[in-house]
Order: structure tokens, then sequence, then C-alpha cells
């Protein structure tokens, strides 16, 4: 089994009264280390790499981050118990997620890259996952112009940035205190270390990315489809947490 790592990152100067575009991501391979000489999945890199990524969330709803490197940080310690019940409700609202205040998204799935049909039905079906999870929250309808779009998707001939298996880039408006997406971009890897995913990766991708769209960011359980690193611990659909999440948070 490949194993794909989910990065998230912020980009661009972010007044808090003007737009932010966040960039979250999955990517393949293993993290770039904090600071030198420091192992990766170490005690110390995890304090590190989790003061890092709230330092960075803190800064997005300040408003008073200018640049950030390509691939951010998600929390990387282990659950507890209480994190593998219930929903990530609480771990979303502290980590700068945000959403949409309008219905139908519209969606545009370009075939551009390495797409085939298959992938496009992927991506529909997973559309068609988060929609019915949100237990009618959430909706969407297919566009035909990308300029007509709420949300774009595309497959690149390889990976996003070289490491990435999908890369979400959302433009975020803070309203009130609230973060609320206006678009949102998807970048699809065609090939991944030169060859196409299996469907069953096409298909965690498909739904990640998705959520990333729909305002979600990463998660401290493994088992769920917004954790930051794909394992055999997922399926390649929503569990019980996905769908108690999408719920709540479109509840707001």
């Amino acid at each position: 089994m490949r194993t794909f790592f989910l990065a998230i990152a912020i980009s661009a100067s972010i007044p808090v009264t003007a737009a932010a575009t966040q960039i979250q991501g999955s990517v393949i391979g293993t993290y770039s280390q904090p600071s030198a000489g420091t192992k990766f999945g170490s005690p110390a890199y995890v304090i590190e790499w989790n003061k890092k990524f709230e330092d960075r969330q803190k800064m997005l709803r300040s408003g008073s981050i200018a640049v950030v490197p390509p691939h951010g940080f998600a929390p990387h310690t282990p659950p507890t118990a209480p994190q593998l019940q219930g929903d990530y409700f609480n771990e979303e609202a502290s980590r700068g997620a945000s959403h949409w205040t309008h219905m139908p998204l519209r969606v545009c799935i370009e075939g551009g890259g390495a797409a085939t049909a298959q992938d496009a039905t992927f991506f529909s079906q997973s559309m068609d996952d988060w929609a019915r999870a949100s237990n009618g929250r959430i909706s969407w309808v297919r566009a035909g112009d990308p300029a007509e779009a709420d949300i774009t998707v595309d497959w690149l001939p390889g990976a996003p940035h070289g490491v990435e298996a999908g890369n979400t880039r959302s433009r975020i408006n803070a309203v009130a205190g609230q973060l609320i997406i206006s678009n949102a971009h998807i970048d699809i890897a065609g090939l991944v270390n030169g060859r196409p995913m299996s469907e069953s990766e096409m298909r965690k991708t498909c739904l990640h990315e998705i959520g990333h769209a729909l305002g979600l960011v990463h998660t401290s359980n493994p088992r769920d489809i917004m954790y930051f690193q794909s394992n055999q611990s997922q399926v390649a659909q929503l569990n019980a947490r996905d769908v108690r999440t999408i719920q709540r948070w479109y509840s707001l």
C-alpha cells in the first residue's frame, strides 16, 4: 500500500475584512522536517510541528499571515479515546475550518491532465456522498463553464507541486468572525510515482479534497477521511464521524 500524507497551508496576505487563499492537500511521501536534525515522527518533531500548526491557525484568524511554506502543518498527536467517538466538530472549529453560505454549489469537473471518465465518475460520486452525509444541508449541480462554478476540479499530468495526490485552494472571506468560502479549485494527480492511483486511492483523494473544498481541515483521528495521512485504518468512504461532523458544521 502506498502512503499518502496530507498537508495544509495558508498563502497570501489576510486582512480580517479581506479575502484569503487557503491551500490544503494530500501529500505523497514524507514531510520535510520542521528543523534540521529533528527526526520525523519523534516527540520533538510532534511538538514543533504542532506548535507551527497552531501558530498558523492563530495568524489566519488574526489576519496577520503574509507568507508561509507551500506545505503547512497538521496535528500529529495520536487521538485520544474520546476523539475516536462522536465527531470532530470541535477540532474543525478550533483549526480554521470555513463554510459556504449558499446552495446548491455549482461544480465544474474539468477533464484536463490525466483524467479519465472513471475519475470524473469517482469525483461526482464523492460529491454525492458528502451531500447525502449532510442530510440535505449540502447540494450541488454540474456547471459546464468553470467561470460560473463555485468549485472547479482538474487532473494534472503529474502530482500537484510534485508531491501531492491532491491540492485544494479556497478563496475565503473573514466576515463577522466567520470564514466564508467564495470559491475553490481542486487539482488531483493523474499519476503518482509514474502510475495512476488505484480506485481506492482516487476515491479517498476525491473525498478528502472535496472535504477541504467544503471547508473542513485535517483531523487527528486516522480513521477520518480528513486525517492528514491516508492509511489502512481508513476505507474509501465517509465514516460515521465524517457524517456527524459535516451535519453539525453545516447546521451553524
